[in-house]
């Protein structure tokens, strides 16, 4: 099973994706930065430059038990490409979300165009960054 998801900073905690205001003054650095708290073991696999030598984007891979999840840190977005099962997968998106709520950043499930609620901790995700040195 494979399941997108988006983050992206914003102004103030959205109670819902209509009212959410996206803080443009976000950069690439912002969200790599985002990416790199939320998996201590992100290895970062290429850097998307343009002329100038300004990074575009970042790609990277992490591994937790049960998923693999493909990251790219852009301008416009932490986007997570997540391949797992069921309880790994919801587990995962309860964490990252809570964590990156934190820090003003709001959570987007693509396939269902709704926002990951935030108010919860997982405790799987938890021991896992702890473990990993977050």
């Amino acid at each position: 099973m494979s399941q997108e998801f988006v983050l992206v900073k914003t102004l103030f905690p959205p109670k819902s994706l209509a009212s959410m205001q996206e803080d443009l003054d976000a950069t690439v650095d912002d969200y790599a930065d985002l990416a790199e708290s939320l998996f201590p073991t992100l290895a970062w696999d290429e850097a998307v430059e343009d002329d100038d030598d300004e990074t575009l984007a970042e790609t990277g891979q992490v591994e937790l038990p049960g998923l693999v999840i493909d990251v790219r840190a852009d301008e416009g977005a932490l986007v997570l490409a997540v391949q797992g099962e069921g309880e790994a997968l919801q587990s995962l998106a309860r964490g990252v979300a809570h964590v990156a709520a934190s820090q003003r950043y709001a959570m987007i499930d693509v396939e269902r165009s709704a926002l990951v609620p935030a108010d919860t901790p997982d405790i799987t995700y938890t021991a896992w960054r702890r473990q990993a040195g977050g």
